[in-house]
Formats: C-alpha cells, sequence, structure tokens
C-alpha cells in the first residue's frame, strides 16, 4: 500500500483557522495606520498651501490668504476651488486675530506683501496625535510642531 502526500481535512482547517487569527489581528492596525498617514498628508498639504500663499503674496504683491473651515475640518486657497480634508476625528483649535475671522465656524490666515501676516496658532489632535503649526505675525514663517 502506498502512503499518502497531501494534506488531512483537519491539517487544512486548521492552517486556515490560524491565516483568519492573523488577518483579523492585522486588518484593524492596517487601518489605524492609513488613518494616521492621511492626517499627516492632510497638515503636509496645509504647510504647503500656507507657504505657496506666502510665495504667491511676496511674488505677485499682494495679499493671499488660506481659508480653514473647523468644524468642516477643510481648508483651501482663498479664491480657489480646490480645497482639502483632513480625516473624520480630527479635532481642530484655530487662534487668530478677530478680523480673519469668516463666521463660527472659518477663519482666513493672511499673508501680506511685505512678508508679515495676521498670524495663528493651529492646534490639531487626531486619535492621539497632537500637532501645532504656528504662523507668526511678524515673519509669516510657518512652524509645524
Amino acid at each position: 500500500m502506498r502512503a499518502s502526500r497531501g494534506f488531512s481535512l483537519i491539517e487544512l482547517i486548521v492552517v486556515l483557522v490560524i491565516a483568519g487569527l492573523a488577518v483579523g489581528v492585522a486588518v484593524p492596525r492596517l487601518v489605524g495606520a492609513l488613518g494616521s498617514q492621511q492626517y499627516r498628508a492632510g497638515l503636509r498639504d496645509l504647510v504647503t498651501l500656507l507657504r505657496a500663499a506666502r510665495a504667491r503674496a511676496a511674488s505677485e504683491h499682494q495679499p493671499a490668504a488660506v481659508w480653514i473651515d473647523v468644524e468642516g475640518k477643510r481648508f483651501g486657497r482663498d479664491g480657489g476651488g480646490k480645497s482639502w480634508r483632513l480625516p473624520e476625528g480630527t479635532e481642530i483649535e484655530l487662534k487668530t486675530i478677530a478680523e480673519q475671522v469668516v463666521s463660527e465656524r472659518i477663519a482666513k490666515i493672511r499673508f501680506f506683501p511685505d512678508g508679515t501676516s495676521s498670524g495663528a496658532e493651529l492646534t490639531t489632535l487626531y486619535r492621539g496625535q497632537p500637532f501645532r503649526l504656528d504662523v507668526s505675525w511678524i515673519t509669516g514663517r510657518i512652524r509645524l510642531q
């Protein structure tokens, strides 16, 4: 009689159960990591947009601004059509001068041709990851901490 060279049904079921457990543990971690990546990418987009507005104000000799919707977690270039969104669950607090507050939920950060800005302090929190973005009113410098 020849020896069987295959796997038994029990061995296949054990392997499938182990693989299912591994996937069940790995998928939630990957989904959480994806949200964190979207959060960091959104903050990089915001910093890039602010720096572009600062450069545009200096090169075009006209004020340029970026608006931020605190409740909607959105931001965009003043006068521009495109907007960006931070992931759901992001908390935003924006401090700026009263003249730049458009409504209860929207404010602007304005840059002027001489290098100054309206100044702002933006604090965000996503899944325990805090970031602070400072825009200096004297120099217009943008720092992400």
